[in-house]
């Protein structure tokens, strides 16, 4: 029988930034990569690998050296299956946002999933988590030398706190 998984992620360094979702164990490491992009707000604009057990697996890239196993060949379930097992997931090498995924629940069969979470995912490019926390730090004064700048660029919209529920 397919096992389904329910994965909760957040951002290390970010404890207000986190999401709740459930995926079949028999998809690739490349299709988890687009469900995170999706259900985080991330734009997949930058490399990412994840680090399971000491084992890299990611994009395949003639420029990328060392050990990495293919992404789209690995399936989740030959490496993700127990109950409270966790594994990072690195997306932006430059910005470094670091992400910590843990198996909360492992289920029989497929399993519909709407996402849970809590707080917006922060800007592309913005410098990770220590330039993110720097924007919002902007954002909260309005007197500040660089607020009318951060404010046009993360859009006059732009809520720390909103997370929108979405369906996979």
């Amino acid at each position: 029988m397919v096992k389904a998984l329910r994965f909760r992620i957040s951002i290390v360094g970010l404890g207000s930034v986190w999401r709740e979702f459930v995926v079949d164990s028999e998809i690739s490491f490349y299709d988890l990569h687009l469900i995170i992009q999706r259900v985080m707000g991330w734009e997949n604009y930058h490399l990412h690998e994840f680090d399971v057990s000491d084992v890299k697996i990611g994009m395949i890239d003639d420029e990328i050296y060392g050990e990495l196993l293919d992404e789209k060949k690995v399936l989740l379930k030959e490496y993700i299956l127990k109950k409270g097992q966790s594994f990072g997931y690195l997306y932006d090498f430059g910005d470094d946002w670091e992400h910590k995924i843990v198996v909360k629940e492992v289920l029989d069969g497929d399993v519909g999933s709407s996402v849970k979470g809590k707080g917006c995912c922060p800007p592309e490019d913005c410098g990770g988590v220590f330039g993110y926390k720097d924007m919002l730090e902007i954002l909260k004064d309005e007197g500040h030398a660089n607020y009318t700048e951060t404010r046009e660029w993360v859009g006059e919209d732009f809520d720390s706190e909103r997370f929108e529920v979405l369906e996979l």
